[in-house]
């Protein structure tokens, strides 16, 4: 799990930046990426 300063949880984010790299989610626009989940 990884935090910022301010204490907050940063892991959803890394994990679909993880997602969208392998391909996994569609990562040309947002709308494609949330309808995929």
């Amino acid at each position: 799990m990884l935090h910022c300063n301010l204490g907050e949880s940063r892991s959803p984010g890394i994990g679909l930046l993880y997602l969208a790299q392998n391909r996994k989610i569609p990562n040309q626009n947002l709308e494609e990426a949330e309808n995929s989940l």
